[in-house]
């Protein structure tokens, strides 16, 4: 080759001053490593809601009037009932000792509940359970029957069967985001019930800090896992590959120092570890090992040929640099489309993997040039192994069938096409935190054991608001009571809770009723002012006061506790109550539903315009990407043929599946075409050689058979690579990163067989597409691409 020739490759320039690259890879991979531990986890789960909606900043004026209730519920399931001796001493001891403990600001148990009741001839405040000379006893069943009526906190703290006792812990605001603080005090709240009960009682506990606690536990877990998994992935399928622990070995350089500079990325932009951004240590990693791949597969292929080890590395560059760099455009224009999204997590995935990505391309090719040039190249038995193992072969065997068959392959192509096609209208939305972890986790397995034992705890919350002194009227009172009882009629609500209860039950004593009765309070205007005032005289009743009316008696609370029913989506439980409230508002006030399960579930209609809004932008930004890589309009239009198919296929699978369009799958299609159109990219390319080589056959199905037999193995092994790195994931225990999982693996697998199988299938099939590319062959030598044309003038 000459002297020119080699100057006018931009590509030598990376193997001439490779020492100085090397040096300034070394030099940026230590900056991040310095940065690197300062990664912070999201404490908060913040990320996973957009704070900017009307319904969060409505959530957030209801925190401000009724305060955070995030509470703590140990459920104590025991062999006798709760009115045996020993277990209300248990009760009663267990109730202090969690009482004493840091962090702790109050216990609710039947043990420390006081009522306004009349005992012999008194009113007053007396304990539920009563201590008559040193032996406790609970009220009557007809009694205890009556205070579950009228008093809704009951459910959490004794069963219908009296086998279940419940705590109720309130921790103090600076543990409920302090992981640390928290697994402490969960250890301290497990030795305390052991010590209480100690016949090993059946236990469980939940609540949000515990849930909060495990999903920072697990995405640490999670990145961990998936990252240790696929580098061990990128491993065996780097070995099986190339037969060579060498080049093994520079695919754990390349992927190690990838992984390194994305976190040090999180570090310094300030980006927190959550469920999502977990997931860009191992797909980093299986992004990362393309390149090497394609870049090691083209230097084994030139070296037989030219024999000098840098000659061959130039020239494998030459080919592969140009289209690897369109294969990370492309896959970071997908990622980087994903921030169009509203919800935090979702942006900062793709902004730190576009980044990342792009990162990865400039690690391999400096990295692995620069390593292969100090190898010992393959020798004749080498390559006989790599040429002769049972891939080969399969890829051989596929060939023939594919060319044979063509029309069979495209028909079943586009049946499966349309089959994924019918199951899109079925996808449906879901981004309730409640269903964030599998079923196979502890905490959900916690929380189906209180739910089955004691009941159900998680709740929406009604607000109903009007002027200064409505809730003192009786008539305010008498609507409430209609809208809880419409509310209830609502097959998947199990309580409501308000204070229309505690004012019919202090109605019913102070007017000689017994306990639990309900009085009708209009009948005598002044009897609610008076209860209102009654209750303001105790720290208690203040405190229920300010559980449920605000200090103006303009705002009312209603709790609507539901059951987390997976075969009925909160949305729809949601907006039921929310026609509810329509229904009465008129007469009461002005009503909202809010609660952090309404915010999260009003995410689902933006995570569908985000969706769509990122596909459709990730799709045109591709298709230009392809044009300019192709220098062809048609080729780069030709190119989408294949990503139709992972596309429908992601959808379907989400319709026919059941699987929800949530905070992590709404950007399984977007990120899957970036993925999947870096093999369409390398075959299109090669492809395109074919044809500058081939021009006077004038027939494309020579030059498709020949594209598919250089590429097919490279394109396999990558393909590999990020199908299992997808299939990792579903070890992980949150449901939403399982299911983008099997999404990513299936759209992988299928973006495959659309390469090899279903385009040239589907252009030999055609007669219209095959005559456009075989004019598409007379007109393509000037187009030809230049490093491959410099490629072929040293070859000959």
């Amino acid at each position: 080759m000459s002297n020119i020739s080699r100057a006018h490759r931009p590509t030598d320039v990376i193997v001439d001053r490779r020492r100085f690259l090397v040096g300034l890879i070394i030099a940026l991979t230590a900056f991040f490593a310095w940065f690197a531990p300062g990664m912070e986890p999201d404490r908060t789960l913040k990320s996973g809601v957009s704070t900017d909606t009307p319904e969060y900043a409505q959530y957030q004026r209801f925190l401000e009037t009724f305060g955070n209730e995030e509470f703590v519920l140990i459920a104590v399931k025991n062999r006798l009932p709760a009115s045996d001796q020993r277990v209300l001493q248990a009760l009663s001891n267990l109730t202090r000792s969690l009482d004493r403990l840091d962090y702790v600001d109050e216990v609710l148990s039947l043990s420390s509940l006081d009522l306004f009741q009349e005992r012999d001839g008194k009113f007053g405040s007396f304990p539920v359970v009563r201590n008559q000379h040193g032996r406790l006893s609970l009220p009557s069943e007809k009694e205890m029957e009556g205070l579950r009526q009228t008093l809704p906190i009951m459910d959490l703290l004794l069963s219908k069967d009296w086998t279940t006792l419940g705590f109720v812990v309130e921790l103090s605001e600076q543990a409920k985001l302090n992981p640390p603080l928290i697994e402490k005090i969960l250890d301290r709240l497990d030795a305390a019930v052991l010590e209480n009960f100690p016949d090993r009682v059946d236990y469980r506990i939940v609540g949000a800090p515990v849930v909060i606690h495990s999903i920072q536990r697990y995405n640490v877990q999670t990145a961990l896992t998936f990252g240790i998994l696929c580098s061990l992935i990128c491993t065996l399928i780097s070995f099986y590959l190339f037969k060579s622990l060498k080049v093994t070995g520079i695919t754990l350089v390349v992927v190690g120092a990838a992984v390194v500079w994305v976190i040090g990325f999180m570090a310094l932009t300030g980006v927190q570890l959550n469920s999502t951004t977990g997931l860009s240590f191992g797909m980093i990693l299986v992004v990362s090992v393309a390149a090497v791949v394609h870049i090691v597969t083209h230097y084994n292929e030139r070296f037989k040929i030219v024999k000098d080890r840098e000659e061959a590395v130039k020239q494998a560059l030459a080919v592969v640099a140009r289209p690897c760099l369109m294969c990370s455009l492309t896959t970071a224009t997908g990622f980087a489309s994903i921030t169009v999204s509203s919800i935090p997590m979702v942006r900062q995935l793709g902004f730190i993997m576009a980044l990342g990505v792009m990162a990865s391309y400039m690690l391999a090719v400096v990295i692995t040039p620069a390593l292969l040039v100090k190898m010992n190249p393959p020798d004749t038995t080498m390559y006989k192994r790599m040429a002769g193992d049972w891939l080969a072969a399969a890829f051989g065997r596929l060939e023939t069938f594919v060319f044979s068959h063509y029309r069979l392959c495209a028909a079943l192509g586009l049946a499966l096409v349309a089959f994924m096609i019918a199951g899109t209208p079925r996808v449906s939305s879901d981004t309730q935190i409640l269903r964030m972890l599998t079923d196979r986790t502890k905490e959900i397995q916690d929380l189906k054991f209180v739910e089955k034992n004691l009941a159900n705890v998680y709740s929406l919350e009604i607000v109903i608001e009007g002027p200064d002194g409505t809730f003192k009227k009786p008539e305010s009172w008498k609507e409430i009571g209609k809208l809880e009882k419409q509310v209830m009629s609502i097959p998947e609500v199990d309580r409501t809770d308000s204070l229309l209860s505690t004012l019919q039950y202090l109605g019913g004593v102070v007017t000689g009723g017994s306990h639990g009765a309900s009085r009708d309070l209009s009948a005598n205007r002044e009897l609610i002012p008076q209860l209102l005032a009654m209750m303001s005289f105790s720290s208690d009743g203040k405190a229920i006061l300010h559980r449920y009316v605000n200090d103006r008696f303009s705002s009312a609370r209603i709790s609507v506790r539901i059951v987390n029913s997976p075969d009925v989506p909160v949305g729809k439980t949601l907006e039921r109550v929310r026609q509810a409230v329509r229904d009465h508002e008129g007469a009461m006030g002005k009503g909202s539903v809010t609660g952090a399960l309404a915010v999260f579930e009003t995410q689902a209609s933006d995570l569908v315009s985000a969706q769509t809004i990122s596909l459709l932008l990730a799709l045109s930004c591709i298709t230009i990407l392809m044009i300019i890589q192709f220098r062809s309009i048609t080729l780069g239009l030709i190119s989408l043929i294949p990503n139709v198919v992972p596309l429908t296929v992601i959808f379907g699978l989400m319709g026919w599946c059941g699987i929800s369009l949530d905070t992590v799958t709404v950007f399984a299609a977007t990120v899957s075409i970036g993925l999947s159109v870096d093999d369409t990219i390398h075959y299109l390319t090669q492809l395109q050689r074919e044809i500058g080589r081939n021009q006077e056959a004038r027939d494309i199905s020579g030059c498709l058979a020949e594209a598919y037999r250089v590429t097919a193995k490279a394109l396999m092994s990558t393909s590999t690579v990020l199908f299992f790195g997808f299939l990792v994931l579903l070890s992980s225990p949150f449901r939403p990163v399982t299911a983008f999982g099997i999404l990513g693996s299936a759209a992988v697998f299928t973006a495959l067989a659309a390469d090899l199988i279903f385009m040239p299938s589907i252009i030999l099939a055609f007669r219209p597409l095959r005559n456009v590319m075989n004019s598409l062959m007379g007109k393509l030598s000037a187009a030809q691409d230049a490093c491959g044309a410099t490629i072929e003038q040293s070859t000959q």
